[in-house]
């Protein structure tokens, strides 16, 4: 699985485990009856995780404890959705200090083993047969909610374009099914 924050399983601003277990691919996994690895962070999850204080008046609160990765030792990943990464990233990114979005879950999830087509492709030598998509929704998000005015633009249409047909015709190459 590769993607960004939706692919992952994040939600209420944070990564966390109870939300994990229904990232859309673990439910396809689950499904289909097979193992399924993800980079599991114990609860509460990342620091600043949101939770609601009270209905009446609505209040929320950031949650400042952290949980832990607790497979860091993992020798693969089957969910690379990392949350707030572009399209560039997929292809390119080892860390966060040389990734274009600067997410700082790319250091704990890619663990510095390369990127993440990299891993993929390699995947601790089994050979993934399906391979799910969803990446590019960041490459505008941002601009787009600031109303235009956010310090980075858009990623160029040509880029992405080039970009995206990149990563398809790579992992096309890996003979996987790509949904």
């Amino acid at each position: 699985a590769i993607g960004n924050s939706i692919t992952s399983g994040y939600q209420s601003g944070s990564l966390y485990e109870d939300a994990q277990m229904f990232s859309y691919p673990k439910l396809i996994a689950n499904q289909v009856g097979t193992e399924f690895v993800q980079p599991i962070i114990s609860n509460p999850g990342t620091v600043g995780r949101i939770e609601i204080k009270s209905l009446e008046p609505f209040t929320i609160t950031y949650n400042q404890n952290g949980g832990t990765l607790t497979n860091p030792t993992a020798p693969y990943y089957n969910n690379f959705g990392i949350p707030g990464i572009v399209l560039a990233d997929v292809l390119s990114a080892t860390s966060m200090t040389n990734s274009f979005s600067r997410s700082p879950f790319l250091d704990l999830i890619l663990r510095g083993k390369g990127t993440i087509y990299s891993q993929i492709k390699d995947l601790s030598g089994k050979k993934p047969t399906f391979i799910t998509l969803w990446i590019g929704n960041n490459d505008v998000l941002g601009y787009a909610t600031s109303g235009g005015v956010r310090p980075t633009s858009p990623t160029d249409p040509n880029v992405f374009g080039f970009l995206y047909s990149a990563l398809a015709d790579s992992l096309a190459s890996i003979g996987a099914c790509l949904l």
